[in-house]
């Protein structure tokens, strides 16, 4: 077909397209209208040239010529389908020439806390930052903050930029900063051992334990504090470190073969728990929790310490030493221990099951005795109770101790050794309450006895020079002055003069029991007592309760004893073989025990002791073997004796007040009324029920009853428990009448003052003489009117 005539048959088929439709009335074109118009077929156009192709531009595939159908396709990229970003990363992508995505990624939002992990390959456009975790957001790692430093900075790390960053540590660090884990089966130690040493090398020491339990396994060094250490915990119930005590001798604090001083150190608010009991483990050693040597200034605050395999809390020749609101539980020795401490304060914890002392605090070797110790406001239970060798210038005071097997509270001096070995003096011992001292025989045997309150001053010797210090030299009109003394303690050399003890008080404490005899101790509910063998639960036996309220031994002087109570023990005041006592014993209450005043059978020293307004009632509940059950004695000597002398002089009771003892004394009472150097009584107010005055069976309340006069009176009072008014008082003895008296039981000896003078046939009646005892008032029989000559 020739072109031109192609031309003209588009031309007359697009005219008639155009102008109209299937029906005729106008149209549009399509392809099928065109090829039918022009009666055009496939052979008619033929191929198209194969010269003519299809050139792929960058990143397309699939041209050619077009001898065929041709695909044109898009290149592939590395680029892989999914959402980039999200609220902590934001999206990257890389565009080629072709407006291809030829990478794709995220980048970390860069904002003040990111993990430790990311610093590596992060560079960080900021001064400073804080990190929210080691390895993962939420370990405890977080708020750890980073500043520029040094590679040889704490946890150094450099970001993707090359910056070095180091922890700052001027506020203090945590101990997971450093890895700590705190889930108490992870072996903590390397990294507490960390955190530790980056706190000791910093500006401000000061470690943060964490939450949780730190389990320190294979420690082979002491953590050892340095000036200004803080150890701080987020309470005792929340940090705590699991010690496995191995061969290491101290946890954390300071050894004895650390040279020169530090200051000023505090731990506080956590717990550490040793491994003592651990699987019925009861192996005791030298590994202490706590053993700060020569520190000026160290605080123990809001500390728990349980099953250490030997003390607690302890401090050695330190300064400003306080342990206060602590809690020491199941150790296999002493609870709190400070030795040769300078103002030392313990005060306001809780020490219960634990072997030996519950606080101790005593001197040793030293050349300036300077002590000045607190030990006030403490709960001590099931332990050997409060003990103070050697203790100068201190206080014991409104402390609770209970169930304490071997003593109660002991200020005491040793005749051997260093510690303690110095005068005591300057001490103030009371208010105290102290309930059920139990003697350690039927515990274990370990010691024996249990006095509520022990003193002494055993130490005291002459040394090299004529006689002991205070004492007066025999021969020459001289008294060697104690006060040079005071001050020296050389380790206990035997030829150092070291005083007596002195200017003591014991007043105001409450000594008590409340627990029968009989059957085992936990079957009163208070749990067994806790030794370094492990636990045990003794039967209570009558003898083992019966422990002394105040035991004295040694040379004591200045010593005055006021308004303490007794109640359900041994003896009140117990005076040992070598005891020789200066003082008073004034204004103390007695009530179910076995003795007021008692010396040792040994002992033949000279007191100079005053007794004075003290109510001795002995065996107020009727229970004592030697006596009967209408409340008489069976024999003077097999009773209580309120006042025991045997061998010992010069005690003067003035004004006691006697009730249900089988005797006043064992020294003759018309002696004691008398010249007598052993006892001298004047004033003293027997309440009783007698009939004769000797021993007599009858007597009843009081076995031995001495004649009326200056030294002994009398209030009659019902001691037959059988009867209705049983502790009545029947009659008081009345000193002085207007008349004759005509009721009630007098004694023999009595004379009642007339009180109505009047001169008669040149006389005058003084008053009425007592002839017998009982209730009969007859005048010359009964009664005998005194009426001396008037001129």
């Amino acid at each position: 077909m020739a072109v031109e005539n192609i031309k003209n048959a588009v031309a007359r088929t697009l005219s008639y397209v155009i102008g109209h439709d299937s029906s005729g009335k106008g149209g549009r074109m399509t392809l099928a209208n065109l090829k039918a118009a022009m009666g055009i077929t496939a052979a008619d156009v033929g191929a198209a040239p194969a010269t003519r192709t299809i050139a792929t531009g960058t990143g397309l595939s699939g041209g050619g010529d077009l001898s065929s159908d041709r695909t044109l396709a898009l290149a592939n990229t590395a680029v892989t389908t999914g959402a980039y970003g999200s609220s902590a990363a934001i999206p990257t992508f890389t565009v080629d020439a072709q407006g291809r995505l030829t990478a794709a990624g995220t980048k970390p939002v860069i904002t003040l806390e990111i993990t430790r992990a990311q610093i590596a390959t992060t560079t960080i456009p900021l001064n400073c930052f804080a990190v929210s975790g080691h390895t993962t957001v939420g370990d405890l790692g977080a708020g750890a903050v980073y500043v520029r430093g040094t590679s040889s900075g704490p946890m150094a790390v450099q970001d993707a930029a090359g910056t070095w960053w180091e922890l700052f540590t001027k506020h203090g660090i945590r101990a997971g900063w450093c890895g700590v884990k705190a889930d108490g089966t992870t072996d903590d130690t390397a990294a507490f051992r960390l955190a530790w040493d980056i706190a000791c090398a910093s500006g401000n020491p000061l470690l943060q334990l964490e939450a949780g339990t730190m389990r320190i396994a294979t420690a082979t060094q002491t953590f050892s504090v340095v000036s200004g250490m803080q150890v701080v915990g987020l309470g005792t119930g929340s940090s705590i470190v699991k010690w496995i005590e191995g061969d290491l001798p101290i946890l954390f604090g300071r050894s004895y073969d650390i040279p020169g001083r530090v200051s000023n150190v505090i731990f506080r608010d956590f717990s550490v728990i040793g491994s003592h009991g651990d699987d019925g483990d009861y192996t005791t050693s030298s590994t202490y929790p706590f053993l700060s040597v020569r520190v000026d200034g160290v605080l123990y605050d809001n500390i728990r310490v349980e099953k250490s395999r030997v003390m607690g809390i302890v401090s050695r020749l330190s300064t400003n030493t306080v342990a206060r609101g602590c809690v020491v539980r199941y150790c296999a020795r002493d609870g709190i221990n400070f030795a040769d401490c300078d103002d030392y304060d313990i005060s306001h914890n809780l020490v219960e099951f634990v072997d030996d002392d519950a606080i101790a605090a005593h001197n040793d070797t030293s050349n300036r005795i300077d002590r000045r110790g607190v030990i006030a406001g403490n709960r001590v239970r099931f332990s050997q109770g409060i003990k103070a060798l050697g203790m100068v210038s201190g206080v014991v005071a409104d402390n609770v101790a209970e169930f304490c097997m071997g003593q109660g509270i002991r200020v005491t001096t040793e005749t051997s050794g260093a510690e303690g070995r110095n005068a005591a003096n300057g001490l103030q011992i009371g208010p105290n309450l102290i309930k059920n001292c139990i003697d350690r025989t039927i515990v274990d045997g370990l010691n024996s006895g249990a006095p509520y309150i022990s003193l002494s001053g055993v130490s005291a010797q002459a040394g090299g020079l004529s006689a002991i210090p205070g004492e007066n030299v025999t021969g020459t009109a001289s008294v060697i002055s104690p006060y040079p003394y005071f001050q020296g303690n050389d380790g206990g050399v035997t030829t150092d003069p070291v005083p007596g003890s002195y200017a003591i008080q014991v007043a105001g404490n409450v000594c008590v029991r409340d627990i029968p005899s009989g059957g085992l101790l936990s079957d009163l509910g208070y749990g067994t007592f806790y030794t370094r063998n492990g636990p045990v639960d003794p039967t209570l036996t009558e003898a083992s309760l019966r422990q002394p309220g105040v035991s004295i031994d040694g040379k004591v002087r200045a010593f005055s004893a006021l308004g303490n109570v007794f109640n359900g023990i041994g003896y009140s005041f117990f005076f040992g073989e070598t005891a020789q006592v200066k003082g008073d014993i004034k204004n103390n209450t007695t009530f179910d025990v076995y003795g007021g005043l008692v010396f040792s059978g040994s002992n033949t020293l000279h007191q100079n002791i005053i007794s004075q307004g003290n109510t001795w009632d002995m065996d107020s509940l009727v229970s004592h073997s030697g006596r009967g059950a209408n409340g008489a004695w069976t024999s003077a000597g097999a009773g209580i004796t309120a006042i025991l002398m045997q061998g010992a002089y010069g005690v003067k009771s003035r004004g006691d007040t006697f009730r249900n003892c089988s005797r006043i004394s064992d020294e003759a009472l018309a002696a004691a009324a008398g010249t007598s150097t052993k006892l001298f009584v004047e004033h003293a107010l027997l309440e009783c029920q007698p009939v004769a005055t000797s021993f007599s069976t009858s007597n009843k309340g009081i076995g031995e009853c001495p004649r009326a006069g200056p030294a002994f009176w009398y209030s009659i009072v019902d001691s037959d428990p059988g009867s209705a008014a049983y502790g009545n008082t029947l009659n008081n003895c009345g000193r002085q009448a207007a008349s004759i008296p005509t009721s009630g039981t007098y004694i023999y000896g009595m004379f009642v003052q007339n009180t109505g003078f009047l001169l008669s046939g040149g006389k005058v009646t003084l008053g009425w003489a007592r002839l017998t005892n009982g209730s009969g008032h007859v005048s010359g029989t009964d009664w005998a009117t005194v009426t001396p000559d008037a001129s």
